[in-house]
């Protein structure tokens, strides 16, 4: 560019006119200006340098570099296009080059603070978290109103669970931009990582406030009405989400799920499929995949088909690896999980996790979640090694796997929310298990592995449907740790005109059309009977509506039924089943932790046997305890064995003066005798595995 050009009065003015476009967010304006330059002074720095940020800012990263570069070549000392150059860069996964260019800034330009920042933002992207906060701290010293700084340096403090400082880092940017939209949805996913729902929805509403169209935050505030049980809310902010941008995949497939969670698991199946003709995702299949175990019109052999079709799309690794001894002989265990928190799998996973022999095994918790609560510190405290993986992607979670040496990695989670099961479709460690999480097959070729028991999986019919070799345990698929603060249960005489009351509180997911129409069946056979049903999903009255009036198809009164929506605290929950004389388990899905509560609560359960794992846990359970005259064949037998126990208050008596002794004394109570057993099968995978290297 010549002097005279750099100082043309027409260019000056189109330079200054794209300037005031680009702070207005007006693109396509601030391009045409820029053109006009350039046709002008094809080599203008400037206009070659914001032409270039534009074009990285549309995604062609490509042509950005060269556009910047040849800015960089007019104008050596064009300070702000080599750190743009460096934003670029790292969007093009060139790492290397892009640390060093902004160190060079650095070293010449030790105060130029978006340098610090944009170096703190790629510091955080490998993963380099120290340097990362270092970076950052020093651009907000430069620059304390740096609210590109502030935020990042909140996203780092969200991505290694420092919560309480990841809001104070947004909402300092709040200070300086009181609607700052990312800032307030930052706010909003951080008190969801904490488990505090109500303000996050206030927080997402604060900001579609002042800006209505805001998708994600509709989408977010959706699932946390979802959690919270209001389904109808959920639905609206679903569907609002969905007419702002119609082309996402997520915002779909939770309005699908929240057709699941109003007991339409067909329906949401069909929505799934109609996504999955248009566009197939591992995120599509994967939901299909659970929601496969809640339809009673599903085979067991359509439900393989689905997971065989998800590890298809995962691309799996063929890569083998060999077992590293440690120097003490230890064998490395690793648990991955997004439930190790308040959450039904700690009552089964601690009573292992706190008996495992840690003299022969090295234990790591992955944790795929962030809320942390009095569970979270007993399950860092019996392990070896804690690893938060929340925020880490599949490959950072590969790389930490590799480096721990970890030998045998186990999966609780299968396809239920927070999975990372296509980290173990890479072949994450030598030895892959699946166990407790999930009642199904993974459908991964890479989960060499998957623990049951015989009454859960019997040989040889289960093995056809799933993908995994199965281990069985020799007395049972898990153990139980119950509420060590559970109530007393109350004792109440009841003669043969007494009323009698059944009760599930089961996930309303669970609740199939099959199962309302047994269960209405027990209702018409035992005259003076209730039945008492309990889930967050009937905070949503119009959901209970629902409910009620399946039931009334069935000629059952809607003053026979009592719907109940989630208690938090876990003594008041327990209390119900005093109230409680039979509960009914689900079908084909049935209940692992509430059967186990009512029976602890000395509340016998009636289940039906069904064919497969997910329709066998509670006659699993319930073997276990000798107690196989309340297994039921078929639907029939199921309403007779109700019946039949409903009209003998001498054995209702029984089981509430001695089944809360039988659990305690049983197999499925003893964590030591569990891990022996659970240990004594992965010493025999290690050994195998060994041997054959």
């Amino acid at each position: 560019m010549t002097q005279h050009a750099a100082h043309d009065p027409k260019i000056q003015a189109l330079t200054q006119q794209a300037m005031q476009a680009l702070q207005q967010g007006k693109k396509n304006q601030a391009q045409n200006s820029l053109k006009k330059v350039l046709k002008l002074a094809p080599n203008h720095p400037e206009a070659n340098h914001f032409m270039g940020v534009i074009a990285h800012q549309t995604g062609n990263h490509a042509r950005a570099e060269q556009l910047i570069r040849k800015a960089i070549k007019h104008s050596p000392e064009y300070i702000a296009a080599y750190n743009n150059l460096a934003v670029v860069l790292r969007a093009m996964d060139k790492q290397t080059e892009a640390i060093s260019i902004l160190g060079e800034i650095i070293a010449r330009n030790p105060d130029y603070a978006d340098a610090h920042c944009n170096l703190g933002v790629l510091y955080a992207h490998l993963g380099r978290h120290d340097e990362a906060r270092l970076s950052l701290q020093t651009c907000i010293d430069l620059a304390p109103t740096h609210s590109d700084a502030l935020m990042a340096l909140g996203q780092l403090c969200r991505s290694t669970a420092n919560l309480t400082e990841a809001i104070q880092r947004f909402q300092e940017v709040l200070r300086i931009k009181p609607t700052h939209p990312d800032a307030l949805f930052n706010i909003g996913l951080t008190l969801c990582d904490a488990g505090n729902l109500i303000d996050a929805i206030e927080i997402f509403s604060e900001l579609l406030k002042s800006h209505p169209g805001h998708a994600p935050a509709l989408n977010r505030r959706g699932l946390c009405f979802q959690k919270k049980g209001k389904l109808t809310l959920a639905r609206k902010d679903f569907e609002a989400a969905l007419q702002c941008d119609n082309s996402s995949n997520e915002f779909r497939h939770n309005l699908y799920w929240n057709m699941a969670h109003c007991r339409m698991p067909d329906q949401a199946i069909e929505g799934f499929q109609q996504t999955q003709n248009k566009r197939m995702t591992t995120g599509t299949l994967s939901s299909l995949c659970m929601l496969s175990n809640y339809s009673d019109r599903m085979a067991p052999e359509a439900s393989l088909k689905l997971h065989q079709q998800y590890a298809a799309l995962c691309k799996e690794s063929t890569q083998s690896k060999v077992c590293r001894p440690t120097p003490d002989g230890k064998v490395r265990i690793g648990y991955v999980s997004g439930d190790l928190n308040y959450h039904s799998v700690a009552y089964f996973l601690l009573p292992l996790l706190e008996n495992h022999n840690h003299s022969k095994f090295e234990i790591h918790c992955f944790y795929n979640g962030f809320q942390q609560d009095e569970y979270t510190e007993r399950f860092k405290s019996v392990a070896d090694h804690w690893h938060e993986i929340g925020h880490q992607s599949d490959s950072e979670l590969l790389e930490l796997i590799e480096a721990e040496g970890i030998d045998i990695l186990i999966d609780l989670s299968g396809h239920t929310n927070r999975n990372r099961l296509e980290v173990f479709a890479q072949r994450a460690a030598p030895i892959q298990i699946a166990w407790l999480g999930y009642p199904n097959t993974t459908g991964l070729n890479n989960m060499d592995y998957r623990i049951v028991d015989t009454k859960t999986d019997p040989a040889p019919e289960a093995a056809p449907l799933c993908t995994e070799q199965l281990l069985y345990l020799p007395r049972h698929f898990l153990c139980y740790q119950p509420q060590k603060r559970a109530p007393a249960i109350t004792l109440t005489d009841k003669d043969s005109e007494a009323k009698v009351t059944f009760g599930s509180f089961n996930n309303l997911v669970k609740l199939t059309d099959s199962a309302i129409e047994t269960w209405s069946a027990i209702l018409r056979a035992v005259p003076n009977s209730t039945l008492i049903l309990k889930s967050t999903q009937l905070e949503d009255e119009a959901v209970a509506d629902a409910l009620l009036q399946a039931f009334a198809s069935h000629d059952i009164d809607p003053a026979r039924i009592e719907t109940l929506a989630r208690i938090e605290q876990a003594s008041e929950h327990l209390d119900l089943y005093n109230r409680i004389d039979i509960a009914l388990d689900t079908f084909p899905y049935n209940g692992t932790t509430t059967t186990l509560e009512a029976l602890w609560m000395g509340v016998p359960t009636i289940t039906l046997r069904g064919d497969r794992h997910a329709s066998r846990v509670g006659y699993s359970i319930l073997s276990a305890l000798s107690l196989e005259q309340l297994v039921a064949e078929n639907q029939q037998q199921y309403v007779e064995k109700a019946t039949l126990l409903a009209q003998n208050p001498e054995s209702l008596a029984e089981f509430k003066t001695t089944l809360r002794d039988r659990l305690t004394a049983s197999s499925l109570c003893d964590g030591k005798q569990f891990a022996g057993d659970f240990e004594n099968l992965l010493n025999a995978c290690y050994r195998k595995k060994v041997k054959n290297a």
